[in-house]
């Protein structure tokens, strides 16, 4: 269903869009909200956030924007309750980051069974590996035609051609989210760009991952949707992508999303992935073109 929200919500107080929804007779059982929005007033940058009694608040980030379906752009928040009920009061919140307009508004919808699952502390937290890296003369490890090697996304090495070195892959039928977070062991400021390589081929199913942002956090990794308090919020995000072919043989690609002078500890590169996306170097750049995230 419908929620009447725009610019006329703002609160000066806080600087927000803000609402309150009280769930009406029939309508038990949301699991989420959803605000679909263009970029016509420009480029918006920052999150939707929802608190519902007795629960924390969740929040999402927004992503970055389909390739191919540029008109389309969507942020959903699972809440932070599997128990909502009729009568409850949810509170809602859209917030912007300083370098950003407000977006254009197109609907704010209360779904159910839209996210099957609920906002919680360890949602989206990175997992933890204990495999080292595989030592090789080429970029990254073995080549993932021959057998499958563990692949270093910082380790300053571009491949030359279409069979890449143990490149690190994400397969998802149709789509899915995946995520990629850098530790950059240590405060750095002055963040301007997040660099991606990576490649495409569309006899083999390897397509270049869509909806690309990049998140930055200062003293954890950055999610691009989980609970405040418990869950890292962003504190910076990108801007618009930029995607260049690196040259006409093998289909390599690099997206390039900019940072505006950010700041923090970690980087959290998230992206859509569409059937098989393979990534050979993540880079996150620095205003006088330094390469910060070599060997993180």
């Amino acid at each position: 269903m419908g929620i009447p929200f725009g610019i006329n919500n703002y609160d000066s107080a806080s600087g927000q869009l803000v609402t309150a929804f009280i769930v009406p007779a029939g309508y038990g059982g949301l699991s989420s909200i959803r605000l679909d929005f263009d970029d016509s007033n420009g480029y918006w940058k920052g999150q939707l956030r929802v608190a519902v009694p007795g629960s924390f608040t969740s929040f999402a980030q927004r992503g970055g924007v389909d390739y191919f379906y540029p008109e389309y752009n969507a942020v959903a928040v699972p809440l932070a309750n599997a128990n909502i009920t009729e009568g409850m009061s949810i509170q809602i919140q859209l917030t912007k980051e300083v370098n950003s307009t407000w977006p254009s508004i197109i609907q704010l919808v209360a779904a159910k069974y839209e996210n099957p699952f609920i906002a919680n502390a360890i949602f989206e937290t990175t997992s933890n590996g204990t495999n080292a890296l595989i030592p090789s003369p080429n970029a990254d490890s073995a080549p993932t035609h021959l057998q499958y090697g563990f692949g270093n996304l910082t380790d300053g090495k571009m491949e030359g051609n279409f069979w890449w070195g143990g490149a690190m892959g994400w397969a998802f039928v149709p789509q899915s989210w995946f995520s990629v977070t850098i530790d950059l062991q240590g405060f750095r400021s002055g963040l301007s760009q997040v660099r991606v390589w990576t490649h495409s081929d569309q006899l083999a199913a390897v397509r270049l991952p869509t909806k690309l942002t990049a998140m930055v956090g200062n003293g954890c990794g950055p999610h691009a949707k989980g609970t405040l308090g418990l869950g890292c919020p962003a504190s910076f995000s990108s801007g618009q992508v930029n995607i260049s072919k690196v040259d006409t043989t093998t289909d390599r690609y690099t997206i390039s999303v900019p940072l505006y002078n950010a700041a923090g500890t970690h980087v959290t590169v998230s992206a859509v992935a569409e059937a098989w996306t393979l990534l050979d170097e993540i880079q996150v750049m620095d205003s006088f073109n330094n390469v910060l995230s070599t060997g993180r």
